[in-house]
């Protein structure tokens, strides 16, 4: 884990893919701090789905404006059901339905 962070820091990384046991391992580092992090702006995550309240500990370290976005499926296809939206999302779901689709 401490050559992942140090690659971050080092080039300023700013965005990363990772499965569930990385996203909330990060923060258990020594070497993860809110210096080390600063550039990450996006973490795609998939999977598993990770609740929110496993998700603040990386959340705590990152600038306000980074995001976790949980990808549905980690496979080819499950990044065509991802997308980006504005605001943060507080609660433990996936996401939401694009427009003009519905969930049953």
């Amino acid at each position: 884990m401490s050559q992942y962070i140090e690659a971050i820091e080092k080039y300023q990384i700013s965005e990363i893919w990772v499965p569930p046991p990385v996203l909330t391992g990060i923060p258990k580092s020594a070497l993860a701090t809110q210096t080390t992090l600063r550039s990450l702006r996006q973490i795609w995550m998939g999977g598993g789905a990770v609740n929110y309240a496993n998700q603040l500990p990386m959340y705590n370290l990152m600038d306000p404006s980074a995001r976790i976005y949980q990808v549905w499926g980690m496979t080819e296809a499950g990044w065509v059901t991802t997308t980006v939206w504005p605001e943060k999302q507080f609660d433990d779901t996936v996401g939401r339905p694009l427009p003009g689709f519905e969930l049953r």
